[in-house]
């Protein structure tokens, strides 16, 4: 509380600066100097003594210095070594040296020159004379570097960020392994943020690539060692092929282009080796797109055993008011599951039929009847071990007359009177409920333990709202107004609506066996606790618990209602029904979602997943928490990419390097190499030459001159391009042996060039010394 008060005092002083530098004077006792000088230091006092950091104080502070900044002289001014602020010393007046400093900070004096001020820079003084206090345009300046402010904003700034990364929620854990449910099975993951999992995709991508090059690259050293074979004759052209595809190897598609050009003299040969590397290029490809995908499984992390909380509903105090706060805590999850409603469509899992229509042919009514169903699976429970579990749900809804008792008009207020079920107690529908349309749901006498099914009842208060068009439909049928609207209404329900009769069964299967949810434990599928979970919140139908929270926002003909007034062309129970049933859908399906979103506003509504013993009963967090900001990985294929990638590239390491203690029998694929084939060019007679070739990178030895000094001879062989006959070749320079000192500078040329062919024509004594 200290401290809130402190930043709120805080707040209205920034508020008053602007007005204080334009209305008061900058010498004196009584100077805005003094004052802002005085606030600063009271802001840093406060945050060195530990007070929490807000942004909203960091930028007073700096709105401070922007003040400082354009009104106060550079006289006063002292350089931050780490930022761009200008910092006052406590006491500092323009053209008044202090000695009696209690925190010993530095004294500028009247002489100190402009050039101090820390934007120096921007009229063409080097940056680094800001930091720099001894050079001869600056006084030295000795005391305390503040830095604190740089750091405090550095902080603010990425604590954020590291949070959401080491802990996005306390609803569920992340870097955690668990059991994730899927369609086709629980699988071994583990949680992490969306934006780590964003990182590794990419990075097993590159590694799925990585594994398709490593196998060509283990195709081609197979196939080049039996086409390379020294003890086989091969042509000249698939020689040369050879060469290209080894050199080449790195890039399939290189391989494809250069092969085809090759069809018209080596074709089987080219056409093979074609179509093995734009095999290996799409299959590169068509890998990381197919199998990339499956490292991220879904989007889940287990929950938080600390974070669950399922309210009881009895009270053990007896306190009036606890069923009532008990409802208010479910309501946002009612709230939520109806948002989610609205956002749903008619699918697999939830059906709601077309309303069947009939008349009564004695009392000449309509009847409509509407039957709906849907399924959920363990997988969209967010059960880690029982993805196997079903519950399916199916149920009909009738319009039944027979509710009605007779109406009360002794006062003021319209009343109908129902009887429940035909049998009681009273129920009244009157004026008095409201604006909107409303509906009131009601069960009908317990049934059985073991009976899986409910009936109950939906009553639409519907009676005498206005509307601007006719409706039809047995909850909404209107007729004229027999005065006139002062908002132009023409129509107004009738009284004496029918309620809807409905029942609904609740099976629950597990392998072969089926149960309802009060032997929902013999299933054997689930641990005890969440068994308790289930049976708290599905041992009624989930649409009268619905129905009871949302009040007047449970019709979808309320939705568009204002006050008394609404269309009662497009309204229809059907359309209400649907929408509840979606509604239902989703809160079965939220279930242990939302049990880490209930308030624990209220102490004596205590946890019913705690034991005697004050902790979690076993099982209790046996389920996953669905959310876009967590992703769930594969553990095997983290695990079995990264290890088939190094072993395959640990093998191609091994099988195309020659050791000390032994050497492959098929070594003679690394002449192939381009820097192989150079140094053999590039040897005066192709035996004795100073070439080092004992391994796949040859280098040039040279040898020893006077005083130590290595002696190399140029390359002998260069690189030509004929451009007039559109040839390649190379040519060798005829150059003394010269000190490698002394060698020629870049640029310079040889006095002589001949063809290799000419050389090799030439006799050796012969040669152009």
């Amino acid at each position: 509380m200290y401290w809130e008060e402190q930043a709120a005092e805080s707040h209205k002083a920034s508020l008053c600066l602007r007005y204080l530098v334009n209305n008061s004077p900058m010498h004196g006792e009584n100077s805005i100097i003094t004052l802002l000088s005085e606030i600063y230091y009271e802001w840093r006092d406060f945050m060195l003594m530990g007070a929490p950091v807000t942004s909203t104080y960091l930028l007073e502070s700096f709105i401070i210095y922007d003040i400082l900044a354009l009104k106060i002289p550079a006289s006063v001014y002292k350089s931050c070594c780490c930022c761009s602020i200008p910092l006052i010393p406590r006491g500092v007046k323009v053209g008044v040296e202090l000695n009696n400093h209690r925190r010993k900070e530095a004294i500028l004096s009247e002489n100190v020159p402009h050039l101090l001020s820390p934007r120096i820079e921007a009229i063409g003084e080097p940056v680094r004379d800001r930091y720099n206090f001894n050079n001869a345009k600056t006084p030295k300046i000795t005391g305390r570097v503040f830095v604190y402010q740089v750091l405090i904003e550095s902080a603010m700034a990425i604590i954020p960020d590291v949070l959401a990364l080491v802990a996005p929620s306390p609803d569920y854990d992340v870097m955690k392994r668990f059991t994730m449910p899927t369609q086709h099975g629980p699988r071994a993951a583990i949680a992490v943020t969306t934006e780590a999992s964003k990182v590794l995709q990419s990075l097993y991508t590159l590694l799925l690539k990585m594994i398709v090059i490593q196998i060509w690259y283990l195709i081609v050293l197979a196939g080049i060692a039996i086409s390379a074979n020294p003890k086989k004759t091969r042509s000249h052209n698939i020689s040369i092929a050879n060469v290209i595809i080894w050199n080449a190897q790195a890039s399939p598609l290189d391989i494809v282009k250069l092969m085809l050009k090759y069809i018209a003299h080596i074709s089987l040969f080219a056409v093979l080796w074609a179509f093995l590397a734009a095999l290996a290029w799409a299959a590169s490809i068509v890998l990381s797109l197919v199998v990339s995908p499956d490292l991220i499984i879904g989007q889940a992390a287990p929950v938080s055993l600390s974070a669950i909380y399922v309210p009881q509903f009895s009270s053990s105090t007896g306190t009036s008011s606890y069923s009532l706060r008990v409802n208010e805590l479910a309501t946002p999850s009612n709230l939520r599951a109806i948002g989610q409603a609205d956002n749903l469509t008619a699918n697999a899992n939830v059906v709601v039929g077309k309303p069947i229509s009939t008349t009564d042919p004695s009392s000449g009514v309509q009847i409509i009847q509407v039957d709906y169903s849907y399924g959920l699976t363990g997988v969209e429970f967010g059960l880690q071990n029982a993805t196997e579990l079903q519950l399916n749900v199916s149920g009909s809804c009738i319009t039944d007359y027979g509710w009605f008792y007779g109406d009360d008009d002794s006062t003021d207020i319209l009343i109908d009177v129902y009887l429940k079920f035909g049998l009681g107690p009273f129920v009244n529908v009157s004026t008095a409920d409201g604006g909107p349309p409303l509906c009131t749901a009601y069960l009908g006498p317990a049934p059985a333990p073991s009976n899986s099914n409910t009936t109950y009842g939906l009553v639409a208060s519907t009676m005498t709202r206005k509307s601007f068009t006719a409706g039809t439909d047995p909850w909404y049928l209107t007729a004229p107004l027999n005065e006139s609207d002062q908002y132009g209404a023409g129509y107004a329900v009738l009284r004496q609506r029918p309620v809807l009769s409905c029942w609904q069964s609740d099976i629950w299967r597990y392998g072969n066996q089926q149960r309802s949810i009060g032997e929902l434990d013999q299933l054997n599928a689930l641990p005890l606790s969440l068994v308790t979970v289930f049976q708290r919140f599905l041992s009624v139908p989930r649409i009268v618990n619905l129905v009871q929270a949302l009040g007047t926002t449970a019709l979808k003909s309320a939705t568009g209602s204002q006050g008394f007034y609404f269309d009662a062309q497009t309204s229809n129970l059907h359309d209400d029904l649907q929408r509840l049933v979606l509604g239902a859908y989703a809160a079965t399906r939220n279930t242990l979602q939302e049990t880490t979103q209930f308030s624990k506003q209220y102490d004596d509504i205590t946890n019913l997943v705690l034991g005697a013993d004050g902790n979690p009963l076993p099982g209790t967090d046996n389920f996953v928490i669905y959310t876009t900001d967590v992703s769930a990985l594969s553990i095997p294929m983290l695990i079995t990419v990264p290890l088939i990638a190094f072993l395959l590239l640990g093998l191609v390491f091994l099988l195309t390097t020659s050791f000390p203690c032994y050497a492959w029998s098929w070594g003679y694929v690394e002449a192939l190499k381009a820097a192989v084939l150079y140094s053999a060019l590039d040897s005066e007679d192709g035996r004795n030459d100073n070439w080092d070739r004992t391994t796949a990178t040859p280098f040039y030895k040279g040898g020893k001159g006077e005083g130590g000094k290595i002696k190399e001879a140029p390359a002998h062989v260069r690189p030509k391009f004929d451009r007039t006959r559109r040839t390649l070749s190379w040519h060798k320079p005829h150059v003394d042996v010269v000190d490698v000192e002394s060698h020629d500078h870049e640029g310079d040329e040889p006095a002589a060039m001949e063809s290799i062919e000419q050389v090799v024509e030439t006799p050796k004594g012969d040669k152009q010394q």
